[in-house]
């Protein structure tokens, strides 16, 4: 690349960097600093508990560059007890229209690659409903999972994986003293059926804390239920 095109490039990245604002400014629920607590379970085919940890998932301001591929950025912190199994940092979308969350897809929870997203329309208020269907492709560069129906590690490198997300119902959820309208999110994998199995997600939405409780059913037969415990908002 010449000199010229390498000025373009820069240029060019700027003018995006800069055009696109603070997107801080603009979110509703994933402010800088905020944190949320979650318990996570993991229950297997027979009904037997077979792992928990804690997850605390942290919304940060990205760092200048950074914001090309996250707007803001959040990081997920994996413990067990009090100590720290892994850190991973990824990223949210909240702006005017709509929120997409990368959900964890460390530790025990990388099959959540091959899900659709946690994601919702600001349109979701409390004691309303609106319809909401959508179809989407994620393109994966680099990513794996262990499969433990079939005991052996699954690459999705190179895949597209087509997604489908849908509202399903409305519902409410207690949180410590606080009654929760939620929006219930359904969701699951339209490719790769044969190859990879379906994957199915459940997503309860709450416009003051976003996805409230989570849960993956992948297709070895384990429900994993991802919920809120306590935030510092």
């Amino acid at each position: 690349m010449n000199k010229q095109a390498n000025i373009l490039l820069i240029s060019s990245t700027l003018f995006l960097l800069f055009s696109c604002g603070n997107p801080e400014e603009s979110a509703s629920i994933y402010k800088p600093d905020r944190i949320w607590n979650y318990s996570v379970s993991i229950t297997d085919h027979l009904g037997n508990i077979s792992d928990t940890f804690t997850l605390v998932k942290t919304s940060k301001t990205s760092a200048f560059f950074e914001r090309i591929i996250r707007p803001i950025a959040v990081e997920y912190e994996y413990k067990s007890a009090d100590s720290l199994l892994i850190k991973e940092r990824t990223g949210v979308v909240d702006n005017e229209k709509s929120i997409s969350l990368h959900p964890p897809r460390e530790h025990v929870l990388e099959f959540t690659e091959v899900a659709p997203f946690p994601g919702a329309t600001k349109t979701m208020k409390s004691n309303t409903f609106i319809s909401y269907s959508s179809e989407s492709d994620l393109h994966i560069q680099k990513a794996t999972y262990f499969d433990k129906g079939r005991n052996e590690t699954v690459d999705l490198a190179g895949k597209v994986i087509k997604q489908h997300l849908w509202v399903a119902d409305t519902t409410t959820i207690k949180y410590q003293n606080e009654t929760l309208f939620c929006y219930v999110l359904n969701g699951k994998n339209l490719n790769y059926i044969e190859e990879l199995g379906e994957f199915k997600c459940t997503y309860f939405y709450n416009e003051k804390y976003g996805f409230v409780k989570w849960i993956y059913y992948p297709p070895w037969g384990d429900e994993v239920v991802i919920f809120l415990r306590d935030t510092n908002f």
